[in-house]
């Protein structure tokens, strides 16, 4: 038994077979020339074709969502005899009484359902092969667009892989040089960052461990740290230098020009090392690796400017001085190369006044004097009181 043949369906101005489509145009134009009816040629063929162009303008026109199609509705429902009926009836009374007509009611309503089931089936018809057009466009789209979305996810995650490969494998710290410390040793450096070699380059945050530099590491005054591809990591560090020695609750601590504690010693080395001494007023905080805070903030504002105007003088060059009482701001006062008492009173001119102070000092050690007590309260102005039972500390 051969195997059934299914038809194939082919557009022309409607869906249909070849075979069909075939016996139409035969019925319509005869049997002159099927080739020619088929191929649209000769005389037949352009009949044919005129006939087809005014059935696809017809079926343009006829789709059951174009404004042709609703206006050629409504003139049909307009158009159609609003015709009527009535009937009348006799209601039972006692007594008699007149005929009674009834409402009449429009045929209209019967005549447009009858009209609309017709145009309802053809209008459907053509609704659904429209509707099946338009769902065999939006498969294509909806394919298209899943592709598309699949290629980019693909690469997407291959991307991912790819970078976390290398970021495991490739970005490793192999090598970390460290720069500009003379206090502690390249591994102290390293163990207080915490960065070890093995761990990726960017598996830590340089701020955290520049502060965690600064912090276990009380003589760094700042860190910089700085990643280089692929597997390298540079640490440059800049140090505090030791400028003063005070104390601080029972402690003697080195302090930096800035006031910043940088560790603990004791009066003797602390000399020994060129440290100038400080007495200070009221202390509220000294912890190490920060700036020493004060009770009064007026106390504060005044250290510092004072202590700006020493570091910069030539007697703090020259190292002479050896302790600076600032524990009074109106009555300032110095020792200087073991023998001389120095009186500044207020901050006022300090930069004057020590310049008068190291003038003094200078002549005075020319001559080989005895110990003295030097009065610079006055701008310009040195007064020298030689006492052989000066004692200073």
């Amino acid at each position: 038994m051969g195997k059934k043949v299914k038809d194939v369906l082919y557009v022309y101005d409607r869906i249909c077979t070849k075979t069909s489509k075939k016996n139409e145009l035969i019925s319509e134009y005869g049997k002159t020339d099927t080739a020619k009816v088929h191929k649209y040629t000769g005389e037949l063929g352009k009949g044919f074709a005129k006939k087809q162009k005014d059935r696809a303008r017809a079926y343009s026109d006829a789709h059951p969502y174009s404004d042709a199609a609703r206006n050629s509705a409504k003139e049909r429902r307009a158009s159609s005899t609003a015709y009527t009926y009535a009937h009348t009836y006799e209601p039972t009374r006692q007594g008699g009484g007149e005929k009674v007509r009834a409402e009449t009611r429009p045929l209209k309503l019967v005549l447009d359902r009858i009209i609309n089931l017709f145009d309802t089936l053809e209008e459907r018809g053509q609704a659904d092969e429209w509707i099946a057009k338009q769902r065999a466009i939006a498969r294509k789209r909806f394919y298209d667009h899943k592709n598309t979305i699949l290629t980019a996810l693909f690469v997407t995650l291959f991307a991912v892989l790819f970078l976390t490969v290398v970021y495991k494998v490739v970005f490793v710290v192999k090598t970390v040089n460290v720069t500009g410390t003379e206090k502690y040793t390249d591994s102290e450096v390293l163990a207080a960052s915490g960065i070890v070699e093995g761990d990726t380059l960017y598996s830590f945050s340089r701020t955290d461990a520049e502060n965690e530099i600064i912090f276990r590491c009380p003589y760094i005054r700042s860190a910089e740290i700085t990643r280089t591809i692929p597997n390298t990591v540079s640490v440059a560090v800049d140090e505090d230098t030791e400028m003063y020695f005070a104390d601080i609750w029972g402690d003697c601590l080195i302090l930096s020009p800035s006031l910043r504690v940088l560790g603990k010693t004791d009066r003797g080395q602390a000399r020994e090392n060129g440290l100038v001494e400080l007495v200070l007023p009221a202390v509220s905080s000294s912890v190490t690796g920060k700036n020493i805070s004060f009770v009064s903030a007026r106390d504060e504002r005044f250290i510092r400017n004072i202590l700006t105007e020493v570091s910069s003088s030539e007697m703090f060059a020259a190292g002479m001085l050896d302790k600076v009482d600032l524990s009074d701001e109106y009555a300032v006062a110095a020792q200087a190369e073991g023998k001389y008492l120095l009186k500044f009173g207020n901050e006022s001119d300090s930069d004057l006044k020590l310049k008068m102070a190291y003038k003094t000092i200078t002549s005075l050690q020319d001559e080989n004097t005895s110990p003295a007590r030097v009065d610079l309260t006055v701008v310009g102005e040195a007064s020298v009181r030689f006492d052989m039972k000066l004692e200073l500390d």
